[in-house]
């Protein structure tokens, strides 16, 4: 999803959750800069990602996704999941 597609959802989000309201995303990360790899697959740095949810009032805590029990060799290592829970 480009970014600011991302920033129009979470501020939505925010605006309808009620305190201490909750979602789970989960998304990819770059080792350096935004990138998209197919039409619909985005890659942005972590660190950017991250002040994006702080922006938008929510708190991430990185969750343990199916991915992560996959075979190494078969994991990527850019997926992420997180909990967002909207900051009081």
């Amino acid at each position: 999803m480009p970014f600011d597609a991302w920033k129009e959802v979470l501020s939505a989000a925010h605006r309808v959750l009620r305190q201490d309201g909750a979602f789970i995303l989960n998304y990819h990360i770059s080792q350096t800069a935004p990138r998209v790899s197919d039409l619909k697959d985005y890659y942005y740095p972590q660190a950017d990602v991250t002040a994006l949810f702080a922006e938008c009032g929510f708190v991430a805590e990185r969750l343990h996704g199916w991915h992560d029990d996959l075979d190494p060799a078969n994991r990527d290592p850019d997926v992420r999941v997180v909990k967002l829970t909207k900051r009081k």
